[in-house]
């Protein structure tokens, strides 16, 4: 983890459990026949991605088309963060030993409507020609634009046309060995222009194909600095002499402004005219003066283009050594007669590492340089590095290890464990299952319908296997090796999913409004990388007090050495002590008031003796310098609050806003959004866990003032991870037909919610009213729609709704509208003791829950203690009268009560009614008009009990 340990963390992944169908599209590319020096040809699996040009159209916005090659196909598939595709897997399969090769152009021909893929393989060159996006709904606007569209490939038919391939077997030959790398351009007018780099181990070279709209395909040979054609010559022997060959074998090429370029084996840049061929026009001087050898192809050389700023040509040359490695950057520049020539303008070193993909994209008002590296461990990281004359390269944040199975108590424990949302894939945890059961035991097939009860079922049928066996069983133990065996299996199949093979970025626009931003693709799919919260970056950094005031937020310095000597003392514990101290602090339910001395306890319960230990000397240095720690405790708590201003969403007749109606809408978008939210609440649970033990470590959590505070927020925090992991669960048809019952008395309507969808409670509430409330927001802003930008306003907003200090309802309502009481209940329960915001609004719903599970004693309890909060609590009041009356408490609680009864005789609770009935004519005014009905209820009610 050399790299990762020597660069500062500066963008994290998010990577949305969002899991592509098991459905493709499946066709054959005509690759020829298989030649015999073709075969046992490995070429290392690659992907990329095209983003769609233009960003204001309803219908390209926010999508893109990634891709990725196997051994025996190209693969790709588009997708939205707006709106969900349909049928948007193809897989284009090849000819067994004509593997594809590492690079793929995608075009859009706004004047023909057309999408125009250009891909290779090591035996034939393709055009593939789809419709564009905007051609699929002529009339799409973002207001009509429906969830679903289709996808560009649902028509291939053009594909195989024998004017969009030619296959070029015979230019494979023993000599020159076959094409290991590839670059493809579109020209104006139609023609597809490949040029494939060949071997680097025999003769090598460039081969050039033109692919013109109809007509036959025309190759060229591009030859080196010698006359003597000896690339697909034949001849061998004198006129194929080491000495004239080495050093010149061709690594990485691209294609532009009418030129081949390619980066050799002498580190010299040669160049060609298209539609010349021949000798090379220029050869640059060598770009580097080592004389090691390169390493050998997929992690040699490597050359990659792009327009500057100001219109010109960048080529950005990778240069692989055994002992070094750095990038060149280079502007091309028009040298007439003597061809071109470059100019080095930037020299970056990189890494001992292996390099697996880099791309350029934009950030700060300058290219940026994106690389995929391999590590000695296997592990892969990211970096980014802007090109300029100060070089720093910044890492994206590991991704996280999944945890290790803990020991539970019950099957139904393990296999909800098994099942959380965002852990594993349906199709991961099936594949693991057939495993398991082969392995030891059990015929019984995987159950469509009652899929985690099969997992039970072979788990159990396993148990019992072990457990005749044993002389002595430990049947807690048996379980948990019984269940951890399957989950180990889940985690195997997911390290290959995760593998990173690719990198991509949006390259339309040159300037400095795209951000910092990239995607990776995985095997799985694609995962958006983001810059850092400012309080991310400090957990992060080595040392934050170094930093300049203002670099990374407005937090004082005294403010970042508490969140310092918080981001010290969890690297002095580890992230698992950290998260064992925090589950211990929890489970005994301590109140509020109890809670500080309870972490106090917990830190010193293995070391009471007053003497300063190496950690807390450590940590004192860190907070002594502070000057007043309660200020700067105050100061870090205003930094962990969600604070979402009240703004006016009612739209204007005359502004159209409906370009905010479906961002981040489709699925992938809201299991994006879903999981920036756990990652925000995640990394503020570890500050303020952090801060906390840091102090209580250092001088007694109990006496700084303000940590109460704090306490308070990351309890609110740990309320929202446990909402990301709790799941739906499906309610019977006579249930929800008395829910509606009850929600119409109140004024409101039952939610419904799709079972086929992810059951996660966040995913859902953010799929429906929690996203509109969110977007509504957005739009008042006149927010910017790229994701980039907005993703962490929505974020932001989504978890200020989900947040339980926030002072608002919504969530709570919406909560108590999708007829879940048995969530409700434990929602409730988890906050009553510490969370004084809504705890009347939450004992209404807990009532509407309790009545929903024909607890009618239980309800009546709740509702009267929600009855203190009629006048006071926004949620309450509102369901008794408009927000512009005035209204006394007594007339309030009467109205309440009148309420409440007749949600009781929905359920026939004729006692509760009579209570109620009772309680609202003692505290009524005599002219009251509710007295009449409230006498009318009481009468008849009590009559029928006599």
């Amino acid at each position: 983890m050399e790299l990762a340990d020597a660069i500062p963390v500066t963008f994290k992944e998010i990577t949305p459990s969002y899991c592509l169908p098991d459905k493709w599209k499946e066709i054959t590319l005509n690759t020829g026949g298989t030649h015999s020096t073709l075969q046992d040809i490995k070429l290392p699996q690659k992907a990329g991605g095209y983003w769609y040009r233009d960003s204001e159209k309803s219908s390209t916005r926010n999508r893109f088309i990634y891709w990725q090659t196997t051994s025996d196909a190209i693969e790709l598939s588009e997708a939205s963060l707006d709106v969900n595709i349909s049928n948007c897997n193809l897989r284009c399969k090849v000819a067994s030993g004509t593997p594809p090769l590492n690079n793929i152009s995608f075009y859009e021909k706004p004047s023909s409507q057309q999408v125009i893929v250009l891909a290779a393989t090591v035996s034939s060159v393709h055009r593939l020609i789809f419709p564009h996006p905007d051609s699929l709904d002529k009339k799409a606007t973002f207001g009509a634009l429906s969830n679903t569209t289709s996808s560009i490939f649902y028509d291939t038919s053009a594909i195989n046309n024998p004017n969009n391939y030619y296959i070029l077997n015979q230019y494979s030959t023993s000599n020159t060995g076959v094409a290991h790398s590839c670059s493809s351009i579109l020209r104006d007018n139609g023609e597809a222009v490949f040029a494939l780099a060949f071997g680097y181990g025999g003769e090598g070279g460039l081969l050039l194909v033109k692919l013109p709209v109809t007509g036959a395909a025309v190759t060229t040979v591009l030859k080196r600095e010698s006359n003597v054609p000896r690339f697909l010559s034949g001849l061998t022997g004198a006129l194929r002499g080491k000495a004239s060959t080495e050093g010149i074998e061709t690594y990485g090429v691209v294609l532009t402004n009418g030129l081949a370029i390619v980066i050799c084996g002498d580190t010299c840049l040669r160049v060609w005219h298209f539609d010349e061929g021949g000798a090379p026009i220029s050869v640059s001087a060598p770009l580097s003066q080592t004389v090691a050898r390169p390493k050998p192809p997929p992690h040699s050389h490597m050359l990659q283009s792009t327009k500057g700023l100001d219109g010109s040509t960048l080529l950005v040359a990778y240069l692989s050594f055994p002992n070094e490695s750095k990038f060149i950057v280079m502007k091309m520049h028009d040298a007439g007669t003597a061809g071109v020539k470059f100019s080095q303008i930037h020299h970056i070193m990189g890494p001992k590492l292996d390099l697996l993909d880099y791309t350029i994209g934009y950030g700060d008002n300058s290219h940026v340089i994106w690389a995929l590296w391999s590590q000695p461990d296997g592990d892969a990281v990211i970096t980014s590095c802007a090109i300029g004359p100060d070089v720093s390269w910044r890492a994206v944040a590991s991704k996280e290890p999944l945890s290790p199975l803990p020991q539970l108590s019950s099957h139904q424990q393990y296999r909800d464990r098994l099942l959380a949302p965002g852990l594993f894939p349906t199709s991961v945890i099936k594949k693991a299952l057939v495993i398991y059961r082969r392995t030891w035991g059990g015929n019984e097939s995987v159950m469509e319908t009652e899929f985690g009860d099969s997992c039970v079922s072979a788990v159990q049928t396993r148990l019992r296997n072990l457990t005749a066996r044993a002389a002595a069983p430990d049947h807690s133990h048996l379980m948990h090796k019984c269940w951890s065996d399957l989950y180990s299996w889940c985690m195997q199949y997911m390290e290959g999913l995760q593998k990173p093979l690719g990198l991509m970025v949006s390259k339309h626009k040159a300037d400095g409004e795209i951000g910092w931003w990239c995607a990776v693709v995985r095997r799985s799919g694609v995962s958006l990388v983001r810059e850092l919260e400012p309080l991310e970056q400090m957990m992060l950094a080595d040392d934050v007090t170094a930093l300049p005031t203002g670099s990374i937020c407005d937090l004082s310095t005294d403010a970042r050495r508490v969140v310092c000597a918080g981001a010290r003392w969890e690297r002095l514990v580890s992230a698992s002590g950290a998260a064992d101290l925090e589950r211990r602090l929890f489970a005994c339910a301590a109140p509020q008031h109890r809670l500080l001395p309870r972490l106090l306890h917990l830190l010193t319960e293995h070391d009471p003796t007053p003497s300063l230990t190496p950690e807390q000397a450590k940590l004192t240095s860190i907070l002594e310098p502070i000057k007043d720690l309660q200020n700067a405790v105050l100061e870090l708590n205003d930094a962990l609050r969600l604070d979402v201003p009240e703004i006016d969403t009612s739209k204007s007749d005359d502004e159209d806003t409906s370009e905010y109606d479906n961002l981040f809408a489709s699925d992938l978008g809201v299991a994006i959004v879903t999981e920036a939210i756990r990652q925000m609440a995640e990394m503020r649970c570890r500050v303020v866990r952090g801060a906390l033990a840091a102090l209580g470590t250092v001088m007694g959590a109990g006496g700084v003032p303000g940590a109460g505070h704090c306490a308070v927020h990351w309890q609110a925090y740990r309320a929202l991870l446990w909402l990301h992991s709790a799941v739906l669960q499906q309610t019977t048809a006579g249930g929800t037909e008395s829910f509606r019952l009850k929600l119409s008395a109140l004024g409101g309507e039952a939610i419904e919610w799709s079972s086929e969808a992810s059951g996660a409670v966040v995913h859902v509430y953010v799929h429906g009213a929690g996203g509109e409330r969110a977007r509504a927001h957005l739009a008042t802003a006149r927010a910017h729609t790229a994701w980039h930008r907005s993703l962490p306003l929505l974020a932001y907003h989504l978890a200020h709704q989900l947040w339980a200090v926030s002072g608002g309802f919504e969530f709570g309502w919406w909560l108590a509208s999708i007829n879940q009481p048995r969530l409700v209940q434990s929602y409730v329960n988890m906050l009553e003791p510490w969370c004084e915001w809504n705890a009347c609004s939450r004992q209404f719903i807990l009532g509407l829950s309790l009545l929903e599970l024909e607890d009618s004693e239980g309800a009546y309890t709740a509702f009267c203690r929600a009855a203190k909060g009629v006048s006071t609590e926004p949620f309450l009041r509102q369901l008794v009268a408009e927000p512009h009356d005035r209204l006394a408490y007594q007339h309030a609680l009467v109205l309440f009560c009148m309420k409440v009864i007749k949600l009781f005789e929905i359920h026939d609770a004729g006692a509760c009614v009579v209570r109620l009935a009772e309680t609202a004519i003692s505290i009524a005014d005599k002219d009251d008009p509710n007295l009449v009905s409230t006498n009318f209820i009481n009468a008849n009610i009590s009559n029928v009990y006599q």
